[in-house]
């Protein structure tokens, strides 16, 4: 993003996980399982997820958000109402600074009711 702690997000939809920014970051398929483990973290929690075709380790995965990691590089997912954003990162890049962009970003569409 701006300040350059996130490389990448993508807004999907919260509901089917269809790609809403068009940056095609996100497979359909990806988005979909994403969306699922909101509802059911447990289906991601042992065997990771999927986003722009690589495998990421599911660090932590609950109602709110999903983080998962890979190497030095990492993903934080955050749903909002309507949205999920997948935020990506690579190193040097630090995951709680990611995930504190990204879920700043999460707060800002909840305040706008999206």
């Amino acid at each position: 993003m701006g300040d350059g702690r996130v490389d990448t997000v993508e807004v999907c939809g919260a509901a089917d996980g269809g790609d809403h920014s068009r940056a095609g970051q996100v497979s359909p398929q990806e988005g979909a399982a994403i969306a699922a483990a909101f509802s059911d973290p447990n289906t991601i929690l042992t065997s990771g997820f999927m986003v722009s075709g690589q495998k990421y380790f599911t660090l932590s995965a609950n109602a709110e958000s999903i983080y998962g990691k890979r190497g030095n590089n990492g993903v934080s997912c955050v749903k909002t109402t309507q949205s999920i954003l997948v935020g990506v990162y690579e190193a040097p890049i630090q995951p709680g600074e990611s995930a504190n962009e990204v879920g700043k970003l999460a707060d800002y569409l909840r305040n706008l009711g999206y």
